[in-house]
């Protein structure tokens, strides 16, 4: 990704790692797991010595990448779930880097993981009597990252992260759309107090970068990940923030699955009259039906999940895409509705971080 020859601050060195993730699906490149594995790890070692300078210098892949291909996938080879780990020369900085949504893994990624919010699993209790639940996607998705193996040295994550721990390092979980959902539900799920593998106290800090990621369970688990992971910012600039998702204004897909905001995107871009279109009508309708399932499943003492609230997050001011003469684009249909959509859940947030008016990244 070049943006620009500035030295990056942490956020946006965490940021271009996190993107750096979702390579294999931005690019289409299909293969076995290992050879896709292999690609990647020799795509991030061009990225470390391509942006030394704006990276800091220093940059390697200390675990994995590790690619998981779903069954109902395997047919076309496609990477269901990846994640990386990454650390800077003096490994004061560890990155955990977990992949968003391979739009070519329709079965898997979009149907198994993103949408399968209609079921919540519950979470072990927890001594402050919370009740927490997350979605059955966002629990199938940590199973996979938690049974990734390094193929270098057969070692899950959790057993590198254990074998690395160091109170002069920072450790950080990001990822980007699911990967944004997954990185902080990752993080909890290792590091809570009440029955994690692992203590934070090892670690100088464990912290979570999340960008456009989805609610991934109910109030209990928001307020459970304020308590382990509290918010931390934001700094000088609204990016500049830990342990809250950071999302566009303009980006439809952190605000799933809170129905109120559901509800209120299908207005969220100018558009024609006669407006919504009915299949963009059902569409919307049918996620905000998911959601709702989603807080009445579940079942735990007589009681149910209760709705999808959102984790601590901070808010980036949102740009519509515009003509070549500066002006908004109005949505018309269902596809020009999703363009805008895929616009702002995308590039906009490379402009947002690194503040430029527009940004041509090598993995978009």
């Amino acid at each position: 990704m070049t943006i620009s020859d500035a030295t990056f601050d942490p956020w946006q060195q965490v940021y271009s790692l996190s993107m750096h993730s979702g390579l294999i699906g931005a690019q289409d490149h299909r293969d076995t797991a290992e050879n896709l594995a292999k690609w990647l790890a020799q795509q991030l070692a061009n990225f470390y010595a391509e942006q030394a300078a704006q990276m800091g210098g220093g940059w390697s892949t200390v675990w994995g990448p590790v690619v998981f291909q779903a069954d109902v996938d395997a047919g076309p080879q496609i990477a269901s779930n990846v994640m990386y780990a990454a650390a800077n020369s003096d490994r004061s900085m560890v990155v955990v880097a977990i992949a968003g949504t391979n739009f070519k893994s329709i079965l898997y990624d979009v149907e198994k993981e993103d949408n399968a919010v209609g079921s919540t699993v519950a979470w072990a209790p927890t001594r402050s009597g919370l009740h927490p639940y997350v979605s059955s996607g966002t629990a199938l998705g940590v199973s996979n990252l938690l049974a990734m193996n390094d193929g270098a040295t057969g070692r899950t994550l959790a057993e590198f992260l254990g074998a690395s721990a160091s109170t002069s390092a920072r450790l950080i979980f990001t990822g980007h759309s699911l990967g944004g959902a997954l990185a902080p539900t990752l993080a909890l799920t290792l590091f809570n107090s009440d029955n994690g593998a692992l203590k934070q106290s090892d670690w100088q800090s464990v912290r979570f970068y999340s960008t456009a990621g989805p609610t991934p369970g109910n109030k209990d688990f928001a307020d459970y990940v304020r308590q382990e992971f509290p918010p931390d910012g934001p700094h000088a600039k609204p990016y500049q923030c830990w342990n809250q998702v950071v999302w566009n204004s303009l980006d439809v897909v952190p605000q799933g699955w809170d129905v109120e905001l559901l509800e209120r995107s299908i207005e969220l871009y100018p558009h024609v009259e006669d407006w919504p279109p009915t299949d963009l009508d059902n569409d919307i309708k049918g996620k905000i039906n998911k959601s709702k399932l989603g807080a009445n499943a579940g079942k735990l003492k007589g009681a149910c999940a209760g709705p999808y609230t959102r984790l601590a997050n901070q808010r980036l001011e949102g740009t519509l895409n515009s003509d070549d003469d500066k002006r908004p684009i109005p949505v018309r249909d269902k596809d020009t509705y999703y363009a805008q959509v895929a616009y702002q859940h995308t590039k906009a947030y490379d402009a947002l971080i690194f503040e430029v008016p527009e940004v041509v990244a090598s993995n978009r």
